[in-house]
Protein backbone atom coordinates (compact mmCIF):
# COMPACT_ATOMS: atom_id res chain seq x y z
CA UNK A 1 0.00 0.00 0.00
CA UNK A 2 3.00 2.30 0.97
CA UNK A 3 4.30 1.73 -2.36
CA UNK A 4 1.27 2.62 -4.38
CA UNK A 5 0.76 5.81 -2.16
CA UNK A 6 4.17 6.97 -3.22
CA UNK A 7 3.76 6.07 -7.16
CA UNK A 8 0.66 8.38 -7.15
CA UNK A 9 2.45 11.23 -5.75
CA UNK A 10 3.98 11.78 -8.85
CA UNK A 11 1.52 11.77 -11.92
CA UNK A 12 2.26 15.29 -13.34
CA UNK A 13 5.76 15.40 -11.60
CA UNK A 14 9.38 14.88 -12.32
CA UNK A 15 10.82 11.71 -10.60
CA UNK A 16 13.79 13.86 -9.61
CA UNK A 17 12.27 16.61 -7.88
CA UNK A 18 13.01 16.99 -4.32
CA UNK A 19 10.83 15.42 -1.58
CA UNK A 20 9.41 12.71 -3.68
CA UNK A 21 10.26 9.12 -4.58
CA UNK A 22 13.13 8.42 -7.15
CA UNK A 23 11.38 5.46 -9.58
CA UNK A 24 14.77 5.85 -11.74
CA UNK A 25 16.34 2.91 -10.27
CA UNK A 26 13.15 0.51 -10.64
CA UNK A 27 13.98 -2.39 -12.71
CA UNK A 28 11.26 -1.99 -15.48
CA UNK A 29 8.85 -4.79 -16.63
CA UNK A 30 8.81 -3.63 -20.05
CA UNK A 31 11.12 -1.90 -22.70
CA UNK A 32 9.42 -1.72 -26.01
CA UNK A 33 10.24 0.99 -28.88
CA UNK A 34 6.68 2.38 -28.89
CA UNK A 35 4.04 2.03 -25.91
CA UNK A 36 0.41 2.86 -26.85
CA UNK A 37 -1.73 4.12 -23.76
CA UNK A 38 -5.29 2.98 -24.39
CA UNK A 39 -7.03 0.35 -27.19
CA UNK A 40 -9.32 2.19 -28.70
CA UNK A 41 -10.03 2.79 -32.39
CA UNK A 42 -6.93 5.14 -32.12
CA UNK A 43 -4.88 3.16 -30.03
CA UNK A 44 -5.54 0.11 -31.67
CA UNK A 45 -4.68 1.75 -35.33
CA UNK A 46 -1.56 3.52 -33.72
CA UNK A 47 -0.61 0.11 -32.23
CA UNK A 48 -0.95 -1.69 -35.20
CA UNK A 49 1.11 1.17 -37.64
CA UNK A 50 3.96 1.08 -35.13
CA UNK A 51 4.09 -3.00 -35.16
CA UNK A 52 3.73 -3.16 -38.93
CA UNK A 53 6.86 -0.44 -39.62
CA UNK A 54 8.93 -2.86 -37.24
CA UNK A 55 8.80 -1.40 -33.92
CA UNK A 56 8.72 -3.28 -31.01
CA UNK A 57 5.43 -1.97 -29.15
CA UNK A 58 3.27 -2.26 -26.52
CA UNK A 59 -0.51 -1.50 -26.41
CA UNK A 60 -2.04 -1.07 -22.65
CA UNK A 61 -5.86 -1.62 -22.30
CA UNK A 62 -7.54 -0.66 -19.28
CA UNK A 63 -10.14 -3.10 -19.99
CA UNK A 64 -10.28 -6.71 -20.91
CA UNK A 65 -10.93 -6.01 -24.65
CA UNK A 66 -9.72 -3.64 -27.32
CA UNK A 67 -12.59 -1.02 -29.08
CA UNK A 68 -12.54 1.69 -26.44
CA UNK A 69 -16.02 3.84 -27.13
CA UNK A 70 -16.84 1.19 -30.06
CA UNK A 71 -16.97 -2.09 -27.69
CA UNK A 72 -16.76 -0.36 -23.84
CA UNK A 73 -19.41 2.35 -24.28
CA UNK A 74 -21.58 0.48 -27.55
CA UNK A 75 -22.05 2.99 -30.15
CA UNK A 76 -20.86 0.42 -32.85
CA UNK A 77 -22.19 2.12 -35.59
CA UNK A 78 -19.54 3.87 -38.17
CA UNK A 79 -20.79 7.26 -38.96
CA UNK A 80 -21.19 8.57 -42.15
CA UNK A 81 -17.69 8.41 -44.04
CA UNK A 82 -16.23 9.07 -47.32
CA UNK A 83 -12.87 7.87 -46.54
CA UNK A 84 -12.10 3.90 -45.87
CA UNK A 85 -8.48 3.51 -46.15
CA UNK A 86 -5.96 2.39 -44.41
CA UNK A 87 -6.63 0.66 -40.74
CA UNK A 88 -9.78 1.63 -40.93
CA UNK A 89 -10.17 -0.67 -44.55
CA UNK A 90 -8.50 -3.20 -43.00
CA UNK A 91 -11.13 -3.82 -39.69
CA UNK A 92 -13.93 -3.01 -42.42
CA UNK A 93 -12.57 -6.34 -44.17
CA UNK A 94 -12.38 -8.13 -41.04
CA UNK A 95 -15.48 -7.58 -39.61
CA UNK A 96 -16.92 -8.53 -43.01
CA UNK A 97 -15.09 -11.93 -42.82
CA UNK A 98 -16.35 -12.28 -39.45
CA UNK A 99 -19.77 -11.77 -41.11
CA UNK A 100 -20.28 -9.14 -38.13
CA UNK A 101 -21.42 -6.02 -40.44
CA UNK A 102 -24.35 -4.51 -40.89
CA UNK A 103 -23.78 -1.63 -43.05
CA UNK A 104 -22.98 0.66 -41.16
CA UNK A 105 -23.50 -1.45 -37.83
CA UNK A 106 -21.49 -4.06 -36.48
CA UNK A 107 -21.96 -7.05 -33.55
CA UNK A 108 -19.85 -5.88 -30.50
CA UNK A 109 -18.47 -8.94 -29.31
CA UNK A 110 -17.34 -9.84 -32.59
CA UNK A 111 -15.46 -6.28 -32.82
CA UNK A 112 -13.32 -7.32 -30.04
CA UNK A 113 -12.49 -10.50 -32.03
CA UNK A 114 -11.30 -8.56 -34.94
CA UNK A 115 -9.42 -5.87 -33.03
CA UNK A 116 -7.62 -8.97 -31.36
CA UNK A 117 -6.77 -10.54 -34.82
CA UNK A 118 -5.31 -7.14 -36.82
CA UNK A 119 -3.30 -6.47 -33.94
CA UNK A 120 -2.00 -9.89 -33.24
CA UNK A 121 -1.28 -10.30 -36.92
CA UNK A 122 0.49 -7.34 -36.94
CA UNK A 123 3.01 -8.51 -34.15
CA UNK A 124 1.90 -5.29 -31.64
CA UNK A 125 1.83 -7.22 -27.30
CA UNK A 126 -1.28 -6.34 -25.34
CA UNK A 127 -1.44 -5.68 -21.65
CA UNK A 128 -5.35 -5.95 -20.97
CA UNK A 129 -6.65 -4.98 -17.42
CA UNK A 130 -4.06 -2.57 -16.94
CA UNK A 131 -4.22 0.81 -16.59
CA UNK A 132 -1.59 3.83 -16.51
CA UNK A 133 -1.73 5.59 -13.41
CA UNK A 134 1.48 8.09 -13.38
CA UNK A 135 4.46 9.09 -15.40
CA UNK A 136 7.83 10.23 -14.81
CA UNK A 137 9.18 13.05 -16.84
CA UNK A 138 12.77 14.17 -17.50
CA UNK A 139 14.76 16.77 -19.63
CA UNK A 140 14.45 16.85 -22.85
CA UNK A 141 15.59 17.74 -26.33
CA UNK A 142 15.68 22.04 -26.86
CA UNK A 143 13.31 23.07 -29.91
CA UNK A 144 13.76 26.37 -31.63
CA UNK A 145 16.04 27.67 -28.43
CA UNK A 146 12.70 26.46 -25.95
CA UNK A 147 13.24 23.68 -23.38
CA UNK A 148 11.30 20.18 -23.92
CA UNK A 149 10.41 17.57 -21.41
CA UNK A 150 11.04 13.89 -21.91
CA UNK A 151 8.57 11.17 -20.94
CA UNK A 152 11.13 8.54 -19.12
CA UNK A 153 8.39 6.01 -17.73
CA UNK A 154 4.79 5.29 -17.78
CA UNK A 155 3.58 3.31 -14.31
CA UNK A 156 1.22 1.66 -15.12
CA UNK A 157 -0.98 -1.52 -12.92
CA UNK A 158 -2.83 -4.51 -13.30
CA UNK A 159 -3.14 -7.81 -11.25
CA UNK A 160 0.63 -8.18 -11.45
CA UNK A 161 0.95 -4.91 -9.42
CA UNK A 162 2.92 -1.76 -9.89
CA UNK A 163 5.29 -1.93 -13.29
CA UNK A 164 7.10 0.50 -15.80
CA UNK A 165 7.12 0.74 -18.93
CA UNK A 166 10.27 2.26 -20.08
CA UNK A 167 9.74 3.23 -24.06
CA UNK A 168 11.75 5.34 -26.54
CA UNK A 169 7.97 7.05 -27.93
CA UNK A 170 4.77 7.01 -26.23
CA UNK A 171 1.37 7.45 -27.76
CA UNK A 172 -1.64 9.00 -26.12
CA UNK A 173 -4.94 7.52 -26.85
CA UNK A 174 -6.68 7.66 -23.81
CA UNK A 175 -9.42 10.03 -25.66
CA UNK A 176 -8.69 12.13 -22.31
CA UNK A 177 -4.95 13.02 -22.44
CA UNK A 178 -4.13 11.68 -19.57
CA UNK A 179 -0.79 10.85 -20.67
CA UNK A 180 -0.20 14.18 -21.88
CA UNK A 181 -1.69 15.86 -18.95
CA UNK A 182 0.37 14.02 -16.46
CA UNK A 183 3.59 15.10 -18.16
CA UNK A 184 2.32 18.39 -18.00
CA UNK A 185 1.24 19.19 -21.80
CA UNK A 186 -1.06 22.03 -21.72
CA UNK A 187 -4.31 21.39 -22.75
CA UNK A 188 -8.62 22.95 -22.93
CA UNK A 189 -11.39 21.29 -22.39
CA UNK A 190 -14.96 22.51 -23.31
CA UNK A 191 -16.44 25.87 -25.45
CA UNK A 192 -14.00 28.96 -24.96
CA UNK A 193 -16.41 30.82 -23.30
CA UNK A 194 -17.70 29.25 -20.51
CA UNK A 195 -15.35 25.36 -20.56
CA UNK A 196 -18.31 23.56 -20.66
CA UNK A 197 -18.66 20.02 -22.27
CA UNK A 198 -20.75 18.19 -24.72
CA UNK A 199 -23.10 15.56 -22.54
CA UNK A 200 -22.19 12.00 -22.18
CA UNK A 201 -24.60 9.28 -23.36
CA UNK A 202 -25.19 5.77 -21.85
CA UNK A 203 -25.94 3.47 -25.08
CA UNK A 204 -28.17 0.79 -24.48
CA UNK A 205 -29.62 -2.11 -27.21
CA UNK A 206 -32.90 -3.43 -27.40
CA UNK A 207 -34.00 -6.81 -28.90
CA UNK A 208 -37.08 -8.19 -30.40
CA UNK A 209 -37.66 -5.17 -32.20
CA UNK A 210 -40.16 -4.73 -35.20
CA UNK A 211 -39.77 -0.74 -35.22
CA UNK A 212 -40.18 -0.09 -38.96
CA UNK A 213 -37.91 2.83 -39.04
CA UNK A 214 -38.47 6.56 -39.11
CA UNK A 215 -37.95 9.96 -36.55
CA UNK A 216 -38.38 7.89 -33.47
CA UNK A 217 -38.91 11.90 -31.65
CA UNK A 218 -41.84 12.08 -34.38
CA UNK A 219 -44.47 9.57 -32.08
CA UNK A 220 -46.45 11.30 -29.37
CA UNK A 221 -44.47 10.90 -26.07
CA UNK A 222 -41.30 10.92 -27.20
CA UNK A 223 -40.71 15.02 -27.95
CA UNK A 224 -38.70 15.52 -25.16
CA UNK A 225 -36.01 12.98 -26.46
CA UNK A 226 -33.14 13.51 -29.11
CA UNK A 227 -32.91 9.89 -30.42
CA UNK A 228 -31.21 8.11 -32.68
CA UNK A 229 -30.70 4.41 -33.74
CA UNK A 230 -28.81 1.76 -35.89
CA UNK A 231 -29.85 -1.59 -36.71
CA UNK A 232 -27.68 -4.59 -35.22
CA UNK A 233 -26.53 -7.02 -37.81
CA UNK A 234 -28.30 -9.81 -35.24
CA UNK A 235 -32.16 -9.57 -35.96
CA UNK A 236 -34.63 -7.44 -33.71
CA UNK A 237 -31.77 -6.11 -32.12
CA UNK A 238 -31.83 -1.78 -32.45
CA UNK A 239 -28.92 -0.03 -30.39
CA UNK A 240 -30.49 3.46 -29.11
CA UNK A 241 -29.06 6.92 -28.54
CA UNK A 242 -31.35 8.53 -26.06
CA UNK A 243 -29.78 9.79 -22.98
CA UNK A 244 -28.45 13.20 -22.19
CA UNK A 245 -25.74 13.59 -19.00
CA UNK A 246 -25.30 16.87 -18.35
CA UNK A 247 -23.08 19.20 -16.15
CA UNK A 248 -20.62 16.14 -15.49
CA UNK A 249 -16.50 16.17 -16.18
CA UNK A 250 -15.27 13.19 -17.64
CA UNK A 251 -12.05 13.59 -15.94
CA UNK A 252 -13.64 13.16 -12.46
CA UNK A 253 -14.09 10.28 -11.04
CA UNK A 254 -16.77 10.85 -8.70
CA UNK A 255 -18.86 13.02 -11.96
CA UNK A 256 -17.91 9.81 -14.29
CA UNK A 257 -19.68 8.03 -10.93
CA UNK A 258 -22.59 10.00 -10.41
CA UNK A 259 -22.81 10.50 -14.42
CA UNK A 260 -23.37 6.71 -14.80
CA UNK A 261 -25.94 6.25 -12.31
CA UNK A 262 -27.96 8.93 -13.78
CA UNK A 263 -27.14 7.13 -17.43
CA UNK A 264 -28.49 3.90 -16.54
CA UNK A 265 -32.02 6.08 -14.77
CA UNK A 266 -32.16 7.46 -17.87
CA UNK A 267 -32.24 4.23 -19.97
CA UNK A 268 -35.37 2.36 -18.34
CA UNK A 269 -37.00 5.95 -18.70
CA UNK A 270 -36.34 5.39 -22.31
CA UNK A 271 -36.97 1.64 -22.30
CA UNK A 272 -40.26 2.80 -21.23
CA UNK A 273 -41.30 5.67 -23.54
CA UNK A 274 -40.49 3.60 -26.60
CA UNK A 275 -42.75 0.39 -25.09
CA UNK A 276 -45.17 2.80 -24.36
CA UNK A 277 -44.79 5.03 -27.35
CA UNK A 278 -43.58 3.35 -30.48
CA UNK A 279 -44.86 1.10 -32.62
CA UNK A 280 -42.59 -2.15 -33.19
CA UNK A 281 -41.59 -1.56 -29.38
CA UNK A 282 -44.36 -3.16 -27.31
CA UNK A 283 -42.44 -6.40 -27.04
CA UNK A 284 -39.05 -5.41 -27.17
CA UNK A 285 -36.45 -5.76 -24.53
CA UNK A 286 -33.65 -3.82 -22.92
CA UNK A 287 -30.76 -6.18 -23.78
CA UNK A 288 -27.72 -4.40 -22.32
CA UNK A 289 -26.49 -0.87 -20.68
CA UNK A 290 -23.07 -0.13 -22.61
CA UNK A 291 -20.71 -1.15 -19.75
CA UNK A 292 -19.01 2.50 -20.13
CA UNK A 293 -20.70 5.59 -20.40
CA UNK A 294 -20.01 7.15 -23.88
CA UNK A 295 -18.01 10.81 -23.19
CA UNK A 296 -18.01 13.31 -26.20
CA UNK A 297 -15.47 16.16 -24.94
CA UNK A 298 -13.23 16.44 -22.31
CA UNK A 299 -9.20 17.32 -22.81
CA UNK A 300 -8.16 18.93 -25.99
CA UNK A 301 -4.10 18.61 -25.80
CA UNK A 302 -2.42 21.74 -27.79
CA UNK A 303 -0.35 20.83 -30.23
CA UNK A 304 1.96 22.39 -32.68
CA UNK A 305 -0.96 23.21 -34.71
CA UNK A 306 -4.72 23.26 -34.00
CA UNK A 307 -7.12 22.38 -35.94
CA UNK A 308 -10.10 24.61 -35.95
CA UNK A 309 -13.80 24.96 -36.85
CA UNK A 310 -13.21 27.49 -39.12
CA UNK A 311 -10.96 25.33 -41.20
CA UNK A 312 -12.74 22.03 -41.22
CA UNK A 313 -15.97 23.89 -42.52
CA UNK A 314 -14.03 25.66 -44.84
CA UNK A 315 -10.77 23.48 -46.66
CA UNK A 316 -9.62 26.24 -48.55
CA UNK A 317 -8.01 27.80 -45.20
CA UNK A 318 -6.33 24.23 -44.33
CA UNK A 319 -3.75 25.42 -47.24
CA UNK A 320 -0.77 25.88 -44.57
CA UNK A 321 -1.62 22.81 -43.08
CA UNK A 322 -1.76 19.93 -46.22
CA UNK A 323 1.60 19.08 -46.19
CA UNK A 324 2.12 17.13 -43.62
CA UNK A 325 -1.55 15.27 -43.53
CA UNK A 326 -2.19 12.35 -42.04
CA UNK A 327 -5.77 11.48 -42.49
CA UNK A 328 -8.71 12.90 -44.06
CA UNK A 329 -12.45 13.05 -42.55
CA UNK A 330 -16.05 14.56 -44.13
CA UNK A 331 -18.27 14.07 -41.14
CA UNK A 332 -20.23 17.18 -39.97
CA UNK A 333 -19.92 19.84 -37.02
CA UNK A 334 -21.56 17.72 -34.54
CA UNK A 335 -21.96 19.43 -31.31
CA UNK A 336 -24.86 18.23 -28.63
CA UNK A 337 -25.90 21.26 -26.45
CA UNK A 338 -23.90 21.01 -22.93
CA UNK A 339 -26.85 22.77 -21.56
CA UNK A 340 -30.44 21.87 -23.60
CA UNK A 341 -31.22 19.05 -25.99
CA UNK A 342 -30.70 19.79 -29.25
CA UNK A 343 -27.30 18.80 -31.13
CA UNK A 344 -26.22 21.79 -34.07
CA UNK A 345 -24.94 20.05 -37.25
CA UNK A 346 -22.85 22.25 -39.69
CA UNK A 347 -22.02 20.37 -42.71
CA UNK A 348 -18.09 20.60 -43.96
CA UNK A 349 -17.73 21.57 -47.64
CA UNK A 350 -15.71 18.80 -49.41
CA UNK A 351 -14.05 16.96 -46.91
CA UNK A 352 -10.99 18.14 -44.52
CA UNK A 353 -7.37 16.88 -43.57
CA UNK A 354 -6.23 16.27 -40.01
CA UNK A 355 -2.30 17.31 -39.99
CA UNK A 356 0.61 15.48 -38.23
CA UNK A 357 1.15 18.58 -35.89
CA UNK A 358 -2.11 17.94 -34.20
CA UNK A 359 -0.60 14.96 -32.52
CA UNK A 360 2.31 16.83 -31.20
CA UNK A 361 2.08 18.22 -27.68
CA UNK A 362 3.83 21.41 -27.32
CA UNK A 363 7.09 21.37 -24.42
CA UNK A 364 7.17 17.28 -24.58
CA UNK A 365 9.65 15.45 -27.08
CA UNK A 366 8.55 11.63 -26.98
CA UNK A 367 4.86 12.28 -26.94
CA UNK A 368 2.21 11.82 -29.44
CA UNK A 369 -1.60 11.81 -29.34
CA UNK A 370 -4.15 10.66 -31.34
CA UNK A 371 -8.29 10.25 -31.13
CA UNK A 372 -10.15 12.38 -29.78
CA UNK A 373 -7.59 14.36 -27.35
CA UNK A 374 -5.59 15.78 -30.54
CA UNK A 375 -4.90 19.70 -31.24
CA UNK A 376 -8.13 21.18 -31.96
CA UNK A 377 -10.42 23.72 -30.72
CA UNK A 378 -14.51 22.70 -29.47
CA UNK A 379 -15.82 23.13 -33.03
CA UNK A 380 -13.22 20.87 -34.81
CA UNK A 381 -13.08 18.21 -32.12
CA UNK A 382 -17.27 17.33 -32.52
CA UNK A 383 -16.51 16.38 -36.37
CA UNK A 384 -13.08 14.26 -35.66
CA UNK A 385 -14.22 12.76 -32.15
CA UNK A 386 -16.66 10.43 -34.72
Amino acid sequence: MRALCLTLTIATATAAAAGEPDFSAMTPEYTPEVCVLGGGPSGVAAAIAAARNGADTLLVEQYGFLGGASTAAGVNVFMTYRYAGGIFRDVLHRLDQLHARRGSAFDVNLMQVALDQLVGEAGARVLLYTRGIACTVGPGNPWQGKPRRTITGLIIHNKSGIQMVRAKVYIDCTGDGDLAAWAGAPFEIGRREDGLTQPMTLIFRMGGCTYQGGSLMDYPGMEDYWASYAWNPNPGEITLNMTRIKGFSGVSGEDLTQATIEGRRQVLEAVRALKENVPGFEDAYLLEMAPQIGVRETRRVMGATILTGEQIIDPALMYEHRADVIARNNYPVDIHDPQGTEARIVPVRDGYEIPYRTLLPRGLDNLLVSGRCISADHVALSSLRI
